[in-house]
């Protein structure tokens, strides 16, 4: 469950929040884009550690999710950059 957990629910998590930041940082595309790929690295390694410090998988599961769901939440209303 774990294996899960960390792999696809954290790349999910780590997603969001890397489209959230690039689409709310100030500064051009070019730069704020830049900055929030560079941050989805330590958000994904943090995840990882975070998901095997956890006593089980499915409360790691509930971290993510409690995670995931306002950054999503967020970008649908930031809604698409022209």
């Amino acid at each position: 469950m774990r294996i899960l957990v960390a792999g696809p629910g954290n790349y999910a998590a780590t997603w969001l929040l890397t489209a959230l930041l690039a689409r709310t940082l100030p500064g051009s595309a070019l730069t704020t884009t830049l900055v929030a790929t560079l941050l989805s690295f330590v958000l994904f390694a943090c995840g990882v550690v975070a998901t095997f410090a956890v006593r089980d998988g499915g409360r790691a599961g509930l971290c993510l999710g409690a995670i995931a769901a306002p950054a999503s939440a967020a970008l649908a209303i930031v809604g698409p950059t022209v």
